[in-house]
């Protein structure tokens, strides 16, 4: 899984096996769980120069996600193994969307770790959400072998998806990553994340990020336009504490406007949720950018699992994202998951290219996190009737023991005196 992040997305197809596997052929299974999450949360070593308790904090959230799903499905299917591989799905689905709403967690959504394969597709219908499911679902055909339905209904998906509808309104972007010149004349001209230029060459716009005081305590991390003789801010609500502890969260004030095109910014460590991304192209985006400062990582493999990230919320929302790094791995992600090279980390490079200003909304943006809301009416239905079973059980024996007389049911007591069973001879 660890691998799947931050390299292949082959090796993250195929993680999920072992711990199958341990759901039916292991007494703890939940502690298998737990170990699939501290291994998972192994790309998360390039951050131990930042400080080892945040490192730890994080490693122990992945830790407890996985732990979490597993044990949860252990509960409601009462010892059944092969049942405990299907009631994983929405286990696994709720703890992943309970990881990603904490605020101050880097999450860890295993569909992200596809940002090529068959399986990407999946994430313009239910986001990376469904390709988590679907990933699981994949290989419970060889636990559960009355499930080989499963490959061929999969296979017919992927091959029945429409694909991405064609636009054809670009303009055309430079992403500048160090301290690097733009030579050619583009529309816009895109800095990472605290990299605010001192002046602008070749672009009719610029996009930077920049920090934005208001008051003497009150700091914003921010994106800036600056196009039409105007200036344009979008702040950041999702901080990386205890990072940016000194920061202010910002509030959402929409896609910043523009006379070529709606721009909606997502900053940073906001990527790596589906969220965000999302509301923007609600509110009328019509591309993304992703302001990334992922200097703290060096070259870490957690570098690249977050540009990878870009990818799957440009399948997601239907819009071509940019991905600007301060580090590096700049790169632009389409709408139909394809992607240019990433740029080299720690090297002052421009990469040029165009992106297409879409309208269109993908059923994911339109429907949102229906396979969240699914699991959790699955997980309440299960649990509200396993706890009426076991009421019912209670009440029935309490009935029961009600009804029989207390002469007769201290006579039965082995301890009372005159019981038969009390004079015989142990």
């Amino acid at each position: 899984m660890s691998y799947g992040h931050s390299h292949s997305a082959w090796a993250g197809m195929i993680a999920p096996l072992p711990l199958l596997w341990s759901i039916t052929h292991t007494q703890h299974p939940t502690m298998m769980g737990l170990l699939t999450g501290l291994c998972e949360a192994s790309v998360l070593l390039g951050m131990l120069h930042v400080g080892l308790l945040p490192t730890l904090w994080l490693a122990l959230a992945w830790a407890l996600c996985r732990g979490l799903a597993v044990a949860l499905s252990d509960v409601l299917s009462q010892g059944n193994r092969v049942l405990m591989l299907w009631f994983l799905l929405p286990s696994w689905i709720v703890c992943e969307w309970l990881h990603a709403s904490f605020p101050w967690g880097l999450p860890a959504i295993f569909g992200a770790t596809q940002d090529s394969g068959p399986w990407l597709s999946f994430a313009r219908w239910g986001g990376a959400y469904l390709v988590s499911a679907v990933l699981l679902v994949l290989w419970i055909p060889l636990f559960d072998r009355r499930r080989i339905w499963i490959w061929p209904v999969l296979t017919t998906c992927v091959l029945t998806i429409p694909a991405v509808p064609q636009e054809h309104n670009k303009i055309t972007i430079a992403i500048v990553q160090g301290n690097a010149h733009v030579e050619h004349n583009v529309d816009l001209v895109v800095w990472p994340e605290g990299a605010a230029p001192e002046s602008i060459h070749n672009a009719s716009a610029i996009l930077a990020g920049t920090r934005r005081q208001e008051a003497r305590d009150i700091v914003y991390n921010s994106a800036m336009l600056i196009a039409d003789d105007e200036i344009y801010f979008a702040d950041k609500e999702r901080l990386a504490l205890p990072l940016e502890a000194w920061l202010t969260p910002g509030k959402y004030t929409g896609p910043l406007p523009w006379v070529h095109g709606t721009i909606g910014t997502v900053m940073c460590l906001e990527s790596t949720v589906p969220f965000y991304a999302r509301r923007l192209t609600q509110d009328g985006a019509q591309f993304i950018v992703v302001m990334a400062d992922g200097s703290r990582f060096k070259t870490s493999r957690i570098a690249k699992a977050h540009a990878k990230m870009s990818v799957m919320r440009a399948v997601e929302t239907g819009r071509d994202v940019i991905h600007a790094g301060k580090h590096g791995s700049s790169h632009i992600a389409h709408a139909d998951g394809s992607h240019t090279p990433m740029l080299p980390l720690y090297q002052a490079s421009v990469l040029t290219g165009s992106v297409t200003l879409r309208q269109s909304q993908t059923p994911y943006v339109r429907f949102g996190n229906w396979p969240v809301v699914l699991s959790w009416c699955i997980l309440t239905i299960v649990l509200v009737q396993r706890v009426a079973v076991c009421t019912m059980r209670w009440w029935r024996r309490d009935k029961h023991l009600s009804q029989i007389p207390k002469d007769h049911a201290s006579f039965a007591n082995p301890k009372h005196p005159r019981s038969p069973r009390a004079f015989q001879t142990p």
